[in-house]
């Protein structure tokens, strides 16, 4: 397209990060920043037809709930559906943030009609007064009474509203002003939404009984002025946490280590060596690579880091850029319990590049494969796959070296090696991401540039879940689909809290790391695969009147006949129970009142797969 550039924003006034077509989706129009309409077509004139990268159409999973089927759609890639507050009063805007609303995408986003048509003061002592000319609200509270405003009134249970309006504030007093649902439990009981001048959006949810939405000054001596008034529902099964030390956190982070380009930085802890920060230019072409001098002691030299782990073995990919300065030899090394068990890797960095020896000692740690890159100006990039042992720690070191196998020696001052871009990937998000090099500063400082860092919900494994806005019923047929990470053994549940006897659907690990797979009612399965390491999976469970299946990424292993119990999903990322939380991260999750076709389990496993970077067999 030629001309100003196009801003897409959906019916909520979110910016659009997933372009999709009209057709079940969020209704959109796209204008330019002059606000002309803009017609998409392709070089030939023709009108452009979009696709996921996975081959399907852009609308999909919308046309999953053509016939609005029960269920819910949430897609924590999408940052216009994310908000840090159960109210939707804060936005989601970058990772690191918490996630207290999570959008239903199954119903289009797509508002209903206005239900404002005039408030109704219901104050005592405080008052809600109406100025017709300017179609404004005045509304204060006094030491006698609240003053407050139904914008809503008898709005039915289990519902979701959208309110938007303006405030003026009145005098310095800045305290809140809340949006109130009168009555009912398991709602959004009140939305504060500041006492600043301004517009306001936020959602508020009722509660199990017929409800009345209000505008009130909970604090004596605050008034405010509200124009443009607005209230619409906002369909969908909506996922909120109240309690905000139980929201998951966005994230996008797949390098363990810190600070992977500050090697003067206190994370790395030098041996016999000095560092220069910023000394020379990096392969990205940035000023940013430090200098790694010996110093004339005699020992190893070098510099690392530990990060914590679960105590399991575990597969990692431990990386770093590096240039001779003086030493053409460098050594990657992943240990634990001060170096007792260790494997180290030798790599030469003349000429084309050459991985040398490998040695072990202690127990638990294995060689798995190196690897190195010749780069432009001299740079190579050494990478090193190890299996660690089951402490609940590693260190990684880059060390210089002399030659081939030599470890300790009487070091050089004017020698050592440039060095940039450390990495620590496990296995799994190795060969997800590619290798990619992500950069780290602090733990929650990190580049998200890349696409195939793709964003995930973390759930602590504690106590964070959502509770859904409506429970879904389940009658006799369902589907779930989930996209989600497993990085530890031990019971690690991806499923959905209910009022049943178990989780529906529900994928886990127990202790033995056997897959569970778990359904409304008894008794569950317990089946033994060979994925049950770390990594990335498409986890789907179908059932129908006959039969239930379980699949993983791709493969299924599990069927039997169906026992037929209805209930309702209540939860998500806990059984309703409380007693089993998700402790992994999640990708998107998919659950219908139906079970899906062949190929509409094919296209949706395949469209979740490109969610998580997991590979369908």
């Amino acid at each position: 397209m030629r001309g100003p550039p196009v801003v897409l924003t959906n019916t909520l006034g979110r910016p659009v990060t997933n372009v999709i077509s009209e057709r079940g989706a969020v209704p959109m129009v796209v204008v330019n920043t002059l606000g002309e309409p803009v017609t998409l077509v392709n070089s030939g004139g023709e009108p452009v037809t979009l696709f996921n990268p996975n081959g399907t159409l852009w609308d999909y999973p919308f046309s999953l709930f053509s016939n609005n089927e029960q269920g819910a759609w949430y897609d924590p890639s999408d940052f216009s559906t994310l908000y840090q507050t159960s109210t939707g009063t804060t936005p989601v805007t970058a990772v690191e943030q918490p996630v207290g609303l999570m959008l239903d995408r199954s119903r289009g986003l797509v508002l209903g009609s206005e239900l404002y048509a005039g408030g109704v003061s219901t104050g005592t002592a405080g008052y809600a007064n109406y100025t017709a000319g300017t179609a404004t609200w005045e509304i204060f509270r006094d030491a006698g009474g609240v003053g407050s405003l139904a914008i809503v009134s008898s709005a039915p249970a289990f519902t979701t509203y959208l309110v938007t309006l303006t405030m003026a504030a009145r005098g310095a007093d800045s305290r809140a002003v809340d949006c109130r649902i009168s009555s009912g439990t398991g709602g959004a009981d009140f939305s504060s939404i500041g006492g600043a001048a301004g517009n306001y959006s936020f959602i508020v949810r009722t509660g199990n009984s017929v409800s009345n939405i209000t505008l009130t000054m909970p604090n004596i001596g605050f008034g405010g002025l509200f124009t443009n008034i607005s209230v619409k529902s906002l369909p969908g099964n909506h996922a909120l946490q109240a309690t905000s030390a139980s929201r998951p956190v966005l994230r996008s982070r797949y390098n363990l280590l810190t600070y992977s380009e500050q090697f003067n930085d206190v994370a790395w802890t030098k041996q016999r060596t000095t560092v220069t920060a910023n000394a020379v230019t990096a392969p990205d072409g940035t000023t940013t690579a430090d200098t790694l001098l010996e110093t004339a002691d005699s020992g190893s030299h070098g510099t690392y880091q530990s990060i914590s782990k679960a105590a399991s073995s575990t597969t990692y990919a431990l990386s770093f850029y590096v240039k001779p300065n003086g030493r053409t030899w460098t050594i990657l090394q992943l240990d634990s319990a001060g170096e007792v068990n260790h494997i180290r890797v030798w790599f030469n960095l003349s000429g084309s590049g050459a991985v040398g020896s490998n040695a072990s000692a202690g127990s638990g740690f294995s060689f798995v494969s190196a690897s190195i890159q010749a780069l432009a100006d001299g740079w190579y990039r050494c990478t090193a796959v190890i299996t660690s042992d089951t402490n609940a720690s590693a260190t990684a070191h880059l060390r210089t070296a002399t030659g081939d196998t030599v470890v300790s020696y009487t070091g050089d001052i004017t020698k050592g090696l440039y060095i940039w871009g450390a990495q620590l990937l496990t296995a799994a998000d190795q060969t997800s991401t590619g290798g990619a090099y992500q950069r780290i500063a602090a733990a929650t400082d990190y580049d998200v540039s890349n696409p195939v860092w793709r964003p995930y919900l973390a759930f602590d494994g504690v106590d964070d879940f959502f509770n859904l806005a409506s429970a879904i019923s389940i009658t006799t047929d369902m589907t779930v689909v989930r996209g989600f990470g497993r990085s530890a053994a031990g019971i690690q549940s991806a499923g959905l809290g209910t009022s049943g006897a178990e989780a529906p659907a529900e994928m886990a690990w127990n202790t033995s790391n056997d897959i569970v797979i778990g359904r409304l009612g008894t008794p569950a399965a317990t089946v033994t695969s060979a994925n049950t390491t770390t990594g990335y999976y498409v986890s789907t469970n179908r059932r129908d009147a006959t039969n239930e299946i379980g699949r993983l990424s791709g493969t299924q292993i599990l069927t039997r006949a169906s026992i037929t119990v209805a209930g309702t999903l209540t939860d998500l990322g806990r059984r309703q129970t409380g007693t089993v939380y998700n402790s992994g991260p999640v990708y998107g999750l998919i659950v219908l009142d139906r079970a899906l076709t062949g190929s509409e389990l094919t296209a949706t496993e395949q469209w979740m797969a490109g969610k998580t970077g997991a590979v369908l067999a």
